[in-house]
Parts: structure tokens; C-alpha cells; sequence
């Protein structure tokens, strides 16, 4: 059976890895809405607005109940586990897909960024799209600098390697500009920004593409743990 519970009432999930981001969703989301279960173990998340969700679940009923819940159409899901994926997959017709993993701080104490590091500012909203392998959001991208921790690395007073916290507090858009390619840039950045997060009380976590071996290897570098398999993509209801 589902239910739903507010911000103050998904404590809990902020002690769970994989339930981190819901936390945050709803934190920055408030109109969305948090779903589940009687023993808080399967936990959904829908945005009506934007037609955005995102499942972890481990249980028929519960992924009916939800699934029952959507209009039809199109939704667009993030983060969402592969049991919920592949219950689905087995309904509906996917319009496109992104696999990745996901990768969590192991508690280990982080080394010291070995360059100067510093936070992006409003006027760099649109360099960050310029990175991104996607039509990033321009909207999300200066809330998340103007509202979420940042980190970049200056050369002449212009970003050149920056990385910035998404809506769920995942960390993301990590980009170096090619000139200035293989100086460690990245794991600096990296490093100030999961210290910022670590500061402020949030577990930094992160969602990798499927085969992106750079990025996983580094991520090893600024203690993350690889813990499962993750999955994006959009459904159409008929």
C-alpha cells in the first residue's frame, strides 16, 4: 500500500545510499510528491509538472500501486534501480535510455585538492551547458550554481575544469575544457566540491554512464564505491 509523507517525515532516507536522492528531490522539488511503503523500504518520487519520477522498489505491488498512479503519456525517469527498470520495461515502450552506476562516498577521509579551487558563479551558467554530452536545462544549471555547492578551477580569472551539484544533490556536469586536459584538474575539482557537500551534511554520491572507465576511475580516487546499477530513461503510457 502507498503512502505519502513529507520532507520532515523522510528522515530516514538520508541513512540510506540508495535512498539519498529522494531526500533531496523532495527537498528541492516541494511540489513533488514522496511515495512508500508501510515498512519504508520501496520509495517512489513524481513530479507532475515536469512529468518526472523515480523509483527504488523491490516489490510487485508497490511498482503496480505507483505505476497505477501515472498518467498516461509520457514520464521521464531518474535514478530509478534495475528491478523497477525491468518491471517497466515489460509494460511500457521506452523512448530513450541512459545506464549508468552509481557510486557513493565510502567515509574514507578525503586527500587535499592538489590546485586551487574556488565555486562558479552566475555568469558561467551557460559555459556549463557547453560541457555537457546533453541539452542541459539553462534554468537548472543556474539554480544549482546560484542555490547548490560548485567547484572550478581558475587560469586567467576563467573556469576551465568545473563540476556542480544536481537538483538532487548528485554530483555532476563534471568538465574540463580540452587546452587544459590531464594536469588533475578533475580530481581537484572533485575533491573540493565532495568536501563541500561533506561540510554541509550531505553524503556526496554520483551517477556514472555506463562505460565511461575515466570517470568510474576517478571517482575511486575521491573515495566512491561503485554499489549498484541505475537507470534513466522515458516511458510512454498507453
Amino acid at each position: 500500500m502507498l503512502k505519502t509523507i513529507t520532507l520532515q517525515q523522510g528522515d530516514f532516507l538520508k541513512k540510506n545510499p540508495f535512498l539519498l536522492h529522494f531526500y533531496y528531490l523532495k527537498q528541492n522539488i516541494p511540489d513533488g510528491i514522496l511515495y512508500v511503503d508501510e515498512e519504508n523500504e520501496n520509495v517512489a518520487f513524481y513530479y507532475a509538472k515536469e512529468k518526472e519520477a523515480s523509483v527504488f522498489c523491490n516489490d510487485e505491488k508497490f511498482m503496480q500501486d505507483f505505476f497505477d498512479l501515472l498518467p498516461k503519456g509520457e514520464t521521464h525517469f531518474q535514478a530509478t534501480n534495475p528491478f523497477a527498470r525491468d518491471w517497466l520495461k515489460k509494460r511500457c515502450e521506452f523512448i530513450w535510455a541512459s545506464d549508468c552506476n552509481f557510486f557513493c562516498y565510502n567515509g574514507q577521509p578525503l586527500p587535499k585538492p592538489q590546485h586551487e579551487t574556488g565555486s562558479l558563479t552566475s555568469q558561467h551558467v551557460n559555459l556549463v551547458a557547453t560541457g555537457t554530452s546533453y541539452q542541459a536545462d539553462l534554468e537548472e544549471i543556474a539554480q544549482a550554481i546560484e542555490t547548490r555547492p560548485t567547484s572550478a578551477i581558475y587560469v586567467d580569472q576563467n573556469p576551465v575544469c568545473w563540476c556542480v551539484t544536481h537538483t538532487d544533490y548528485s554530483m555532476g556536469m563534471l568538465y574540463t575544457l580540452p587546452n587544459h586536459r590531464h594536469k588533475g584538474y578533475a580530481l581537484s575539482v572533485m575533491l573540493d566540491i565532495a568536501n563541500k557537500l561533506i561540510k554541509s551534511g550531505v553524503t556526496p554520491f554520483c551517477y556514472i554512464i555506463e562505460g565511461n572507465v575515466a570517470s568510474e576511475n576517478l571517482a575511486k580516487k575521491y573515495n566512491m564505491e561503485s554499489l549498484d546499477k541505475s537507470f534513466y530513461f522515458g516511458i510512454e503510457k498507453l
